[in-house]
C-alpha cells in the first residue's frame, strides 16, 4: 500500500499558494493554524481548491473560507455527493454578488466613457444634441442645463451621447 508523505504534500500546497499569490505574507501562526485547518484535507483535493480559489476571486491573498468552500465543491465534484441546499444557494447568491458588482464596474466605466467622449464636443454641438434629446424626452430635461456641462449628470451625459449614436445611425 502506498504510503502518502503528508509533510511533502503540504509543502507542495505552500509552492502552490506562494506561486499563485506572491503578495501573500504569512506570519508562522498562520501557517500553523492553516496547517491545523488543512493539513489533512485530501492534499490534490486541497490544491484543486486552491486553484479554484485563484480563478474565482481576484484577490493577493486566499482566504480559508474561500478555500474551505472550494474543498467543499471539489470533494462533491469528485465523490459524486451533492452540496446540501444551503450551500448551493449560499454559492449561487456569491455567483450573482460577484457577476453584479462586475456589472456594475463595467456600467460605471462605460458610463465614465460616454460622459468624457460628450465633454469632448464643440460646445454647440453639445447644446444641439441635448435639446434635441429633451425634445424628444421632455421628463428628463429639469435638472440638466443644455447650455452648461457643469450641471450635467453622467446619466443625462450617456443618453444624449446614445441619443446621437441612434440618431447618425438612422440617418444611414
Amino acid at each position: 500500500m502506498n504510503q502518502i508523505d503528508m509533510n511533502s504534500e503540504w509543502d507542495n500546497t505552500l509552492r502552490l499558494l506562494a506561486g499563485l499569490f506572491p503578495r501573500w505574507t504569512v506570519t508562522e501562526e498562520q501557517l500553523s493554524a492553516w496547517k491545523l485547518e488543512f493539513g489533512m484535507f485530501n492534499p490534490i483535493w486541497l490544491r484543486e481548491s486552491i486553484h479554484l480559489v485563484y480563478s474565482r476571486y481576484s484577490s493577493d491573498h486566499p482566504r480559508p473560507k474561500w478555500i474551505q468552500q472550494a474543498f467543499k465543491e471539489i470533494r462533491a465534484k469528485h465523490t459524486g455527493v451533492e452540496l446540501n441546499p444551503s450551500i448551493s444557494a449560499s454559492l449561487s447568491y456569491e455567483k450573482m454578488r460577484q457577476i453584479s458588482e462586475s456589472d456594475i464596474a463595467e456600467a460605471e466605466a462605460d458610463q465614465e466613457r460616454m460622459y468624457q467622449n460628450v465633454k469632448s464636443w464643440d460646445n454647440d454641438q453639445r447644446i444641439q444634441y441635448a435639446e434635441r434629446f429633451k425634445k424628444r424626452f421632455p421628463v428628463l430635461k429639469t435638472r440638466n442645463k443644455s447650455e452648461d456641462f457643469s450641471t450635467w449628470s453622467k446619466t443625462f451625459a450617456g443618453f444624449v451621447y446614445s441619443f446621437r449614436k441612434i440618431e447618425k445611425e438612422l440617418r444611414k
